[in-house]
């Protein structure tokens, strides 16, 4: 008898027969602030350790390897011009600081998302922690493998500034949903609108029209998917219950209660998150248009470095933009950081026809450079700027405040 209580009140097993999780199952997968910081420090611990630095430093080389295959390739096929007759001219120097412009929009408009959000969630006006959390998202996304590194920085270095753990845990949450949203909207619209790009019958165009297609059903079933776990309470757990279930049986989930918990504490999480930001209308509908916003602007940095490189244009910005969705489509399904290797034969492959006479390399290593390498200058150099000044001014903050304060008084007196 004493037997059957204890597995009576067992709260959670594989083989029992309840199809939602109780309401004891869920107040247990809630954790504290102070948990949300601890597993964000850890999840950064090892994004700096060695074997994570030893992967990052080997997809690099094969970054490397990949544009020299490219190199070659370019060489005996059309050969490569030298720098000076790629760009051409005055004209074309100018149309490349314009795709500079155009990462500095980029910025600039994911600065203002991620102010929204902070002074919705807070009250707080933060422009400079705006900017720099965005900076660092962006650049621990580009050195971890399907673009993971973002969020748990972006929660750190939030809460480094007095931002509770759990409002700065929603923050990255809603950035990173408005965008995926944004993405698939835009992506349909511009490859509907130009499905001319489609008619190449070259073996390597064809590829990437395959993988880039792939991952856009993909991102459709996440974005489902990530709607159907914020907004339903039944379906959630219940989903999340069936997969796990079925992946116990198959011996594909070994702890089926801690993969549980960790699996429903980013639903709830996602769910407190969309809740919360849905409830004003104003700044959902400025945080999917600001979202939609950057990837036009992203098109305009090939746009640009196409025009300085051709001087008679043969195709339109929404034709490059076409091609460079399928670009970003390539790179969200492949493993690498930053898409390394499958970006830079996408776009030689979608563009050869687009750049002649030897430019086609030059225009490749430009675009790379644009919307990669340099979110990796900018992270180093907000690194090297909160070391120097950031830091100190952080712990001086409060002394600071105090300062005003007393020269209120003082002047109202």
């Amino acid at each position: 008898m004493k037997k059957q209580n204890n597995e009576a009140t067992t709260e959670f097993t594989v083989d029992n027969d309840k199809l939602l999780p109780s309401d004891e199952d869920l107040k247990r997968v809630e954790i504290s602030d102070n948990k949300i910081l601890d597993e964000a420090k850890q999840k950064m611990k090892e994004q700096s350790s060695r074997r994570t630095k030893i992967f990052n430093i080997a997809f690099f080389l094969v970054n490397i390897a990949v544009l020299v295959i490219i190199l070659i390739v370019q060489l005996n096929r059309d050969g490569i011009s030298n720098l000076g007759s790629a760009i051409g001219s005055e004209v074309g120097i100018r149309y490349l600081f314009l795709a500079l412009g155009a990462f500095a929009a980029i910025m600039l408009v994911d600065s203002l998302r991620t102010f929204i959000l902070i002074h919705k969630s807070t009250g707080r006006v933060m422009p400079l922690i705006s900017y720099k959390s965005t900076a660092m998202e962006k650049y621990y996304d580009s050195i971890t493998p399907l673009s993971v590194g973002g969020q748990p920085f972006m929660i750190y270095y939030l809460s480094r500034w007095k931002i509770k753990a759990s409002t700065a845990t929603s923050i990255p949450m809603a950035r990173l949903v408005y965008s995926q949203l944004a993405f698939v909207v835009v992506s349909i619209v511009i490859l509907f609108t130009n499905l001319d790009i489609f008619n190449s019958y070259q073996a390597d165009a064809n590829v990437v029209y395959v993988i880039s297609i792939v991952a856009l059903c993909l991102i459709c079933l996440l974005i489902l998917s990530i709607f159907v776990l914020s907004y339903s309470k039944v379906v959630a757990p219940k989903l999340v219950m069936g997969v796990l279930k079925l992946g116990h049986k198959m011996h594909l989930v070994r702890d089926y209660e801690a993969s549980f918990e960790n699996i429903m504490r980013h639903v709830l999480e996602y769910q407190k998150s969309m809740k919360y930001f849905a409830k004003s209308l104003p700044v959902s509908i400025v945080s999917f248009i600001l979202s939609a916003g950057i990837y036009f602007l992203k098109a305009l940095v090939p746009f640009c470095i196409y025009l300085a490189m051709t001087p008679v244009p043969v195709v339109s910005y929404f034709s490059i933009f076409a091609r460079i969705i399928l670009c970003e489509l390539v790179a969200h399904i492949i493993p690498f950081p930053g898409g390394a290797g499958m970006v830079e034969f996408s776009f030689s492959t979608l563009f050869a026809s687009l750049f002649l006479d030897g430019t086609l390399f030059w225009a490749m290593l430009f675009y790379r450079l644009f919307s990669y390498y340099i979110y990796l200058l900018q992270g180093f150099c907000v690194m090297v700027y909160d070391f120097a000044i950031g830091n100190r001014r952080r712990t001086n903050r409060p002394k600071r405040l105090e300062r005003r304060r007393i020269k209120k008084i003082e002047r109202s007196k």
